[in-house]
């Protein structure tokens, strides 16, 4: 018998619509489960133990590979059905005169976290989110706004940001911190690398950086290889989805939201992430949106992707048809602007930036002043974070007695433009980081109705619940 312990992980057979577990060759040998030897099993607690046994009710079987007899377990019954029954993977360990079937990691995990959040929505419980590439928070005070406008208890009890500026503001702005949240300010490689630690968060959201992926990073950031088309080889932001898919992996939650330009959908970093998130045990949704059609004048197009662990969606599914707008567009960009006199410093000619498009359409490029009489735009393109350096192809403000003079938004016109209440940048010092907070941000309202969407599903969710168990105490009465 050997010393050894042996360890397999494979994925669960199903046959005749019953879970099937089939053992052959080495291991079975090596452990003295050889042909003829008799044993016996036992499933408690959704482990199935097979222990050798000169009375065992059951025998080794056998099969012929290369004129030679190998041992054989084929083991297809209802106990095994019941036991792992929503069971995608198991781990075999063989030790001794023993083999112990158990459920894998990842099915392990999976329950854990539906266990978790289903607790928490039936006991009323806040959910516990985390927040990565947390910026000002913007993203997450929309989320959580459509969480309470659906009764849905939630609040951020994990935050990591890079800049510790934008930390600060989220800190003194928003209201959805959990009474011992922990907030860091740091890369999100250093905390991938240098914590060990896991914790269980219900749902988590990321805003990954989108510099590598979208078309003026490629065009900007040349890569190592030269390659614009490889926007995982950009070394600043090209692993970010390692460090995201390690989130998920650590916090195990049961939602999972991801919103990023759609360039981003496109590339490996998507592709990888789609694949080893169905492998974990989720389902995989996305959504492309406009801010126009969610009523922003900050037409601005993205898209989101919500994976939901698969056991929650097959109870209820979840449709994102039901993310649907809520508010109605300004009629034109006039309506958000506040007064700025005519004589202010803000005005300027902006002289390079009439030669620089010249040169623009000389050479062939499509870049186009975006200077626009406020009354007749009825909508504006994206507006980024470094806005505030005056680029060619951001909105600008004409004077309205003097069309050579153009101006900036400020930054409450900016946030207006992106349905961001200005409590959101309330105490900001500087045009330029009230331009960048609100640049790198979202269409608010997208996640205002997305949160109110989640609610609506998650109230779906319990209603079911206590139908099934409902009908579990009929059915328990009945017998």
């Amino acid at each position: 018998m050997s010393a050894y312990t042996d360890i397999q992980q494979y994925y669960l057979y199903e046959k005749d619509s019953k879970k099937q577990l089939w053992l052959e060759g080495r291991c079975l040998e090596e452990h003295s489960f050889v042909v003829g030897k008799r044993y016996d099993r036992t499933i408690e607690e959704g482990v199935m133990t097979l222990t050798l046994s000169d009375v065992g009710r059951y025998v080794v079987s056998k099969k012929k590979v290369g004129g030679k007899e190998v041992p054989v377990l084929d083991i297809v019954n209802k106990q095994l059905t019941e036991a792992f029954e929503n069971t995608v993977a198991i781990q075999i360990a063989y030790k001794g005169d023993s083999i112990t079937v158990t459920k894998s990691e990842v099915d392990r995990k999976i329950e854990r976290r539906e266990r978790s959040f289903m607790a928490a929505l039936n006991s009323g419980q806040p959910l516990n989110w985390g927040s990565f590439y947390h910026g000002a928070g913007i993203l997450d005070g929309g989320l959580h706004e459509g969480f309470e406008r659906s009764a849905l208890p939630a609040h951020v009890s994990l935050a990591v940001e890079l800049d510790r500026r934008y930390m600060d503001i989220s800190c003194r702005n928003n209201t959805f911190w959990a009474p011992n949240a922990v907030r860091m300010s740091s890369p999100m490689e250093l905390l991938a690398f240098n914590s060990s630690k896991s914790t269980q968060l219900h749902g988590i959201c990321a805003g990954v950086p989108c510099t590598a992926a979208s078309k003026s990073g490629r065009s900007k950031h040349k890569s190592m290889f030269e390659d614009a088309s490889l926007p995982e080889a950009n070394e600043k932001a090209g692993a970010q989805i390692f460090y995201f898919l390690d989130v998920v992996n650590r916090c195990n939650p049961a939602l999972a939201i991801v919103e990023n330009v759609n360039e981003w959908f496109a590339s490996a970093s998507y592709m990888i992430a789609r694949t080893v998130l169905k492998m974990a045990g989720y389902t995989v949704y996305t959504r492309t949106v406009r801010g126009a059609d969610f009523g922003a004048l900050e037409d601005r197009e993205r898209t989101i992707m919500l994976a939901i662990s698969r056991g929650l969606v097959k109870k209820v599914p979840f449709d994102f048809a039901t993310m649907v707008p809520r508010i109605a567009k300004p009629a034109n960009l006039a309506e958000v602007l506040i007064d700025t006199p005519d004589d202010s410093d803000a005005w300027s000619t902006c002289d390079y930036l009439i030669e620089k498009e010249k040169s623009d359409i000389a050479t062939g490029k499509g870049f186009r002043l975006q200077w626009v009489d406020p009354t007749s735009a009825t909508k504006v393109g994206t507006i980024g974070r470094g806005y505030q350096k005056r680029r060619s192809t951001e909105v600008q403000i004409r004077h309205a007695a003097n069309p050579d003079l153009v101006r900036l938004l400020w930054p409450v016109e900016h946030a207006r433009c992106k349905t961001i209440p200005e409590r959101a940048i309330a105490g900001v010092e500087g045009l330029t980081l009230a331009h960048q907070v609100l640049g790198q941000s979202v269409v608010r309202e997208w996640f205002v109705s997305l949160g109110i969407a989640i609610g609506e599903w998650a109230d779906q969710l319990k209603l079911e619940f206590y139908s099934a168990k409902n009908d579990e105490v009929q059915y328990k009465l009945a017998i």
